[in-house]
């Protein structure tokens, strides 16, 4: 299911940080390449390389150019790639919190790109079961409150019952 992409920024905070590390990676990769041009620069006369001024000039220009262009296009991309995790980590969060106040209908759903599908498949598996059980559990509830004396039955009933809330801990 492709759900349509309304808020680039889902976790600020997490997606800033993703975003400024990762740029900051970049950046000083390109800052290195950079100074080598710099580098260049100056001490081509101490290299005993003969380049031209005016050529030097030029590249140095354009690389500070390309520098700048390129530290705003990593910026974007790792906005858009640090979405694809933050965004399904929310997700799955709030689908927590909706589980664990009682709502066992909810499903997480992630998009094709999405990271953490793994873990969202796996909590889905898990709540499924557990409203399966708890569906189980309400059945033989049913059936306990209607007998008005404990026969063979009944205590079947009773005994599937425990035999279900054994599988959960409670401690």
């Amino acid at each position: 299911m492709n759900k349509k992409r309304t808020q680039w920024f889902v976790n600020r905070s997490m997606q800033l940080r993703i975003a400024i590390e990762l740029s900051l990676f970049f950046s000083i990769i390109l800052f290195v390449i950079w100074v080598d041009y710099y580098v260049l620069n100056n001490f081509s006369q101490v290299l005993n390389i003969s380049f031209d001024r005016n050529t030097l000039s030029i590249i140095s220009g354009y690389s500070l150019i390309i520098l700048v262009l390129n530290v705003i296009f990593f910026y974007i991309v790792t906005v858009y790639f640090s979405h694809r995790i933050a965004g399904p980590a929310i997700n799955i969060s709030q689908s927590l919190a909706a589980i664990q106040s009682g709502h066992l209908d909810t499903r997480i759903t992630l998009r094709k790109a999405d990271y953490l599908k793994e873990i969202s498949q796996d909590i889905n598996a898990v709540t499924e079961q557990f409203q399966h059980t708890i569906k189980q559990l309400e059945q033989h509830l049913q059936a306990l409150k209607k007998a008005s004396v404990i026969d063979a039955t009944m205590q079947a009933d009773i005994d599937a019952m425990q035999k279900l809330l054994s599988y959960y801990r409670t401690s």
